[in-house]
């Protein structure tokens, strides 16, 4: 750290980097934003817009509400069926698994019980 300066606590230097976060957000939506302006094909809406006459203000309202129709399409969970269960103990047909994900301490205690996990599927 540079002499003069005072060190900054903890809660100050979280300040200052959700400050300077801000700063890095703003800068890049400015790029991105020259970006698009410079690009041939805001060009071309620009003239289309020019020739109906509409606002830049109509303009700006469609682009908002486009953005916020996306913003909730992306933010919309997709649900997704369960998967089926394909182990179930032996002796208690309460504990099931569907193998997925870690093996539950039942599976592991009939593994190591000498059982196999083609002993463990479910008959069909």
């Amino acid at each position: 750290m540079a002499r003069g300066k005072k060190k900054l606590s903890v809660k100050e230097m979280h300040a200052e980097v959700t400050r300077l976060q801000k700063q890095i957000k703003i800068a890049e939506q400015q790029v991105l934003l020259k970006d698009i302006i410079g690009s041939q094909e805001f060009k071309t809406l620009s003239r289309k817009f020019r020739k109906l006459g509409t606002k830049p203000e109509e303009i700006a309202s469609l682009f908002a509400t486009a953005v916020n129709a996306t913003r909730t399409t992306k933010s919309a969970k997709k649900t997704r069926a369960k998967a089926p269960v394909k182990f179930q103990h032996p002796e208690n047909p309460e504990l099931k698994w569907t193998g997925r994900g870690n093996k539950p301490n039942w599976v592991k205690e009939c593994l190591a019980n000498g059982l196999t996990m083609e002993q463990l599927l479910i008959q069909k």
